[in-house]
């Protein structure tokens, strides 16, 4: 069983310090890495898993590795995470063809949060605007890690590895670690990479990393060592997951298909007998069904895939017309009308004493 400790930044003396950091270090990372490397979405993920399983012929026989990090915001040295970062500063000086000299500038405003890269001063400057060199983020980056103490109960305790949970910085700090070691692999194997994008793919969603590969009788080194759990150091250990959906969904390298896992479990699904309105208890069924439309593939599994997800919440007491109506809208704008009447009727009979 893990445990992780989450601690509250909200109101601490270091907030202000660590909302400065993150924005500074997330706008160098978007510029060095790229959007598949540090910040993909789920969308991303799912839609290049489709473009392999779709266009790879059935002759070749595809596997889905799945591998978790462990120990990914409480496990990684603080030496570990200032040397990545000081590779992320250099790598940002000598893309932008500057000097440790250039200035941030970090709006705190919530509705126009920028951080913007220039060289001498506004004009107008604003008091919610702070300005960081670039030689001192590094230092201000140890000078936060040292000083990340809690409380528990009447005890003080100094966290001594990882960047704690519910801190601002904990996802650029820990994040930096794992895509400049990605980096460095793919720029020491470029050429390999390169001949062989046809046979790997891989994504990793914060913690959570996929690797698609076509099977052969034996892996070259270079997958094996990217595959091996010590790729990261070892500080972070790469666990293997098996038989799991990866983002809730599940990929069947054998069918070629896409699918979200339906939910199970009553505590999955919004009591349809709260005093709430209508609107709100079925808004879990429509986030859901919006799931699906987007990311199932092939498109004529939607159809089937909407099937069970009503079937499910009709299983729970849910209104079978209080669930059209909120499907309605999301099949006229995905062309799946004509279609869903067709297997509409297919649907198991709703008991007429079910309260609406």
């Amino acid at each position: 069983m893990k445990a992780r400790p989450i601690v509250s930044y909200t109101k601490t003396w270091i907030t202000s310090l660590g909302c400065v950091l993150s924005m500074c270090l997330h706008a160098i990372a978007q510029t060095v890495f790229s959007q598949q490397d540090f910040a993909a979405t789920v969308q991303d993920i799912l839609c290049k898993a489709w473009q392999v399983v779709c266009h790879l012929s059935c002759d070749y026989q595809l596997t889905l590795f799945q591998q978790d990090i462990a120990g990914f915001y409480n496990a990684v040295p603080h030496d570990q995470i200032c040397q990545s970062l000081q590779i992320l500063i250099d790598r940002f000086v000598r893309m932008q063809a500057t000097s440790f000299e250039q200035v941030l500038s970090v709006s705190k405003d919530v509705k126009t949060r920028l951080v913007r890269a220039f060289r001498g001063q506004w004009k107008r400057f604003r008091h919610r605007v702070e300005t960081v060199p670039l030689k001192l983020l590094l230092p201000l980056t140890r000078f936060f890690l040292q000083n990340s103490y809690l409380t528990v109960g009447a005890t003080v305790f100094l966290q001594t590895k990882g960047a704690s949970m519910g801190s601002p910085c904990a996802p650029i700090f820990c994040g930096c670690v794992a895509a400049v070691r990605e980096l460095l692999f793919r720029e020491c194997f470029r050429q390999f990479l390169q001949s062989y994008a046809f046979f790997l793919q891989q994504s990793r969603y914060v913690d959570n990393r996929a690797v698609l590969v076509v099977e052969r009788t034996t892996l070259p080194l270079p997958i094996q060592l990217f595959y091996d759990p010590y790729f990261h150091g070892d500080s972070l250990v790469l666990e293997n997951v098996s038989d799991e959906p990866l983002l809730g969904f599940r990929i069947d390298e054998h069918q070629r298909t896409i699918t979200m896992r339906i939910p199970e479990h009553s505590s999955q699904f919004r009591s349809c007998n709260s005093a709430n309105t209508v609107r709100f208890a079925v808004s879990g069924f429509r986030a859901r069904a919006l799931l699906i439309a987007r990311f199932t593939r092939p498109r004529s599994l939607i159809v089937h895939q909407l099937q069970d997800l009503v079937s499910q919440y009709l299983r729970f007491g849910f209104h079978f017309g209080d669930l059209q109506f909120a499907l309605h809208s999301l099949l006229r704008r995905f062309h799946l009308l004509s279609d869903w009447h067709r297997i509409a009727h297919l649907l198991p009979m709703q008991d007429p004493l079910t309260r609406r």
